[in-house]
């Protein structure tokens, strides 16, 4: 809901802009600027790129809008050891129990092996896979943003070319010639507006996200990583709070890990439990 009023607020200031500019341009040529700068990149993005990733693009822009101001990586970290709770505590049965319950799907998915008994080796290399398949498909998404800001003006440019045609086409004829000409005109301004107050800086911000995204995967790999090596609830939160700087505070009901239980690498390489 925020996001169509930011778009539909976003629509208005352009129409106010143009009307303040140029008070004497009528409605109509406008409408066909704003048509052809809007449109015009959508079609070329829908021809060059796949609709899913489109989509994709659009449901990770709200998220990203909703999400905004969040610290994700606190909760990451609360997450990781919750499951190093568990996973100390109550060993696979519990653990397979708490996993769903991780809001990162990332974090699920090396939690879950751990349960399952891979080794470390192979969890590090599958979520590696994984981190490298999200991050292109994110890198993919950001060019669309990219490609909308260069085809933005292009399409501009293109209203330009077609007003001056029509102002050459209609010599003698003083009212073809003016609205040939303020097509011209603010087919170049909406596409340069539009281009620089919104795809860019959407794009900027949308680099920000990936790289918040980005430290938070990196939190989740090293988590993930000391919970199959079976360290500590204690030593996890120290070395992932490391990461943002900060140090670990002692939270009411906090307990250590119980002195019994430990972790080894059974004769086959896969993780066990002993008492």
């Amino acid at each position: 809901m925020l996001l169509k009023i930011i778009m539909l607020a976003g629509v208005m200031l352009f129409f106010f802009l143009a009307d303040f500019l140029f008070g004497s341009t009528n409605l109509s040529a406008n409408c066909k600027s704003v048509v052809l700068v809007v449109a015009g990149p959508f079609l070329g993005i829908a021809l060059a790129y796949q609709l899913p990733l489109i989509k994709s693009l659009y449901h990770r822009i709200v998220k990203m809008f909703k999400q905004e101001g969040e610290a994700k990586e606190f909760i990451l970290i609360n997450e990781i050891e919750e499951l190093a709770d568990a996973w100390h505590s109550g060993g696979n049965r519990l653990l397979e129990k708490v996993v769903p319950k991780s809001t990162n799907s990332l974090l699920r998915s090396g939690a879950g092996m751990i349960a399952d008994g891979y080794k470390v080796e192979e969890i590090r290399k599958v979520l590696a896979r994984q981190c490298r398949i999200y991050f292109a498909d994110r890198a993919t998404e950001g060019e669309i943003l990219l490609a909308l800001g260069r085809l933005t003006q292009t399409f501009g440019f293109i209203g330009t070319i077609v007003g001056m045609i029509r102002v050459f086409g209609a010599i003698g004829d003083p009212a073809a010639m003016g609205n040939g000409m303020a097509i011209a005109l603010i087919s170049s301004l909406h596409g340069l507006m539009l281009a620089n107050f919104v795809y860019v800086p959407l794009y900027k911000k949308f680099e920000a996200h990936l790289n918040d995204e980005h430290k938070n995967y990196t939190l989740i790999m090293e988590g993930v990583n000391c919970l199959a090596l079976g360290k500590s609830t204690r030593a996890i939160s120290y070395r992932l709070n490391s990461f943002l700087g900060r140090e670990h505070k002692m939270v009411p009901g906090e307990i250590q890990v119980i002195p019994h239980v430990h972790h080894h690498m059974s004769g086959n390489g896969m993780l066990s439990r002993a008492a």
